[in-house]
């Protein structure tokens, strides 16, 4: 009986297991930086998802002209290079209006 039920169940369960891992692949380290950088626009500052905007990360902030401020953050990885990331904030309500990045693909990753 066993091996009948694994005689049929067989052709359908190894492929969909040999597949399962490569659905979850599909996003890259960086594509997923970019997503959760982005998905903090229009939150406020002190708001948004844990270890954006921490205070030991901050390396400025300017005064953009449209009086808006601009708040510079880094981090590097170990064997990758720097990378900067920017959140440009209105001072009335504190929100995130627009955020920006430099670095490279390998150096601005969160691995998923």
């Amino acid at each position: 009986m066993m091996n009948a039920v694994r005689r049929i169940l067989s052709p359908i369960v190894l492929p969909l297991l040999l597949l399962f891992p490569l659905g979850c692949s599909f996003i890259t380290p960086h594509e997923n930086f970019k997503n959760g950088l982005i998905a903090n626009i229009g939150y406020r500052i002190d708001e948004i998802q844990p270890g954006w905007a921490s205070a030991n990360q901050l390396v400025s902030s300017s005064l953009l002209p449209s009086g808006h401020f601009e708040y510079r953050y880094e981090y590097r990885l170990r064997k990758h290079g720097l990378c900067s990331y920017f959140y440009e904030v209105d001072p009335l309500t504190e929100k995130i209006l627009g955020a920006r990045f430099e670095g490279g693909e390998e150096d601005c990753v969160i691995f998923p």
